[in-house]
């Protein structure tokens, strides 16, 4: 099963506030299904939207590499 992401947990991985995010998925920039009162956000959606930057690091925690600065947020 793929692994899903709260709005926190995608900021903290993307870097971003929690209300850019939420704003993110508003306007369907990011794909997000609704689970009671909270978004969650699949593995695949977020490398969708990083273009592919979203790598796991040593310790297997996801996160953006160096080259965010590439990326149009």
């Amino acid at each position: 099963m793929e692994q899903l992401y709260t709005s926190d947990e995608a900021a903290k991985i993307l870097k971003l506030n929690n209300e850019t995010i939420r704003r993110f998925i508003r306007e369907e920039k990011i794909k997000a299904v609704k689970i009671g009162r909270e978004y969650r956000i699949k593995q695949s959606d977020l490398e969708l939207y990083t273009g592919g930057y979203l790598q796991a690091d040593k310790s297997g925690v996801w996160c953006m590499d160096k080259w965010r600065k590439t990326l149009q947020i």
